[in-house]
């Protein structure tokens, strides 16, 4: 063999196609990689979408907690002015239309309770109790007096103060 003949030979071996050129050249070959990518691009997708999921859903509880825990300190709010109108009711033997008064002007309502839009109370009569509660009260008064029957029971409220500023 000559030198000549032992560079053909290589040159025929470098021409000769292997099997991985063969597929790079074929057209399978960008469809395989098509589907590769579109593979990975699912899985992408599919992790993304599986995380900003839970992302929503822990976002979501955090609001509803937030709210719900607004709502319980908001009610803590009005049961506070509740127990405090039953001090007063508890500390005077006849509450009157002035120490009422006072005592929702001195609650601040709209600085510390703004969902407050009024306070009053009632008081549960007979209905022949209401003429003599008419004929006790000032004038004024009975502008804040609202009555409500059922049966042989009136419930009557005596002084409604609307939450002042609103």
């Amino acid at each position: 063999m000559s030198k000549f003949n032992d560079r053909e030979t290589k040159a025929d071996e470098l021409e000769r196609p292997t099997p991985f050129s063969k597929f790079v050249q074929s057209p399978y070959s960008s469809w395989f990689l098509f589907s590769i990518s579109l593979f990975f691009t699912l899985i992408a997708y599919s992790i993304t979408s599986k995380s900003n999921q839970r992302h929503m859903q822990d976002l979501f509880k955090f609001e509803v907690a937030q709210t719900l825990q607004a709502i319980e300190q908001r009610m803590q709010g009005y049961q506070q002015v509740l127990r405090g109108g039953i001090g007063l009711f508890k500390a005077s033997e006849h509450v009157n239309r002035q120490e009422f008064h006072d005592y929702v002007t001195n609650l601040a309502v709209n600085k510390h309770w703004p969902g407050i839009q009024g306070i009053g109370y009632a008081v549960m009569l007979k209905p022949e109790e209401k003429r003599s509660l008419l004929i006790r009260s000032s004038w004024k008064a009975l502008m804040n007096l609202r009555s409500f029957q059922q049966e042989n029971v009136i419930n009557t409220v005596v002084f409604f103060i609307l939450s002042l500023y609103r």
